[in-house]
């Protein structure tokens, strides 16, 4: 019998985890439910960072889980009040997953919320460190994180053409002109 030996852990007072039944949880939800709903958290939390719809996408998920909480822990009181539908339920094995599960949207959803929407503009192309305090250095600018070098805003060299170069030879005009 699966559910005495939970009831039979908690009475004496002791806590074994091998006696608990962790298939229970895949006979009503497949454990893939919980990875969808994690990646689809992320996803419109990371589609919508650093804006409030992103926000209120973490909260509306983390609300949602809180509310399945709430409701898993309803599951006792509605067997003892004789539901036939609760009665062989146990409702340990799937709190030991679900808090830490709800802690971790949480917390992926934050950190994703809470990233930068894009890279800033004069940021080196392959690391993404920032170089606008590094533009108005003469010549190719060199990330200091990565070591490579770039042509930024101040490194780049304006090269005129035509009649405006300073070089060029009124003979170099004329032959163009031929």
């Amino acid at each position: 019998m699966p559910g005495a030996g939970v009831g039979a852990a908690r009475v004496q007072g002791r806590f074994d985890l091998d006696e608990l039944d962790f298939d229970s949880i895949s006979r009503g939800c497949p454990v893939v439910v919980f990875t969808i709903y994690a990646l689809i958290v992320a996803y419109f939390a990371a589609r919508w960072r650093r804006r409030v719809r992103g926000v209120l996408v973490v909260i509306v998920g983390e609300a949602i889980l809180v509310f399945f909480a709430w409701a898993h822990l309803r599951i006792p009181v509605l067997a003892a009040r004789g539901v036939p539908l609760f009665q062989d339920i146990d409702i340990l094995p799937f709190q030991l997953m679900l808090y830490p599960y709800m802690g971790l949207v949480a917390l992926v959803g934050a950190f994703i919320v809470a990233m930068p929407r894009k890279a800033p503009v004069d940021s080196c192309w392959y690391c993404r460190y920032d170089l606008s305090s590094l533009i108005d250095e003469p010549g190719v600018l060199i990330c200091p994180e990565c070591g490579r070098e770039h042509v930024g805003a101040g490194g780049r060299v304006y090269r005129k053409s035509g009649a405006e170069r300073a070089d060029l030879t009124g003979d170099d005009v004329g032959r163009r002109a031929e």
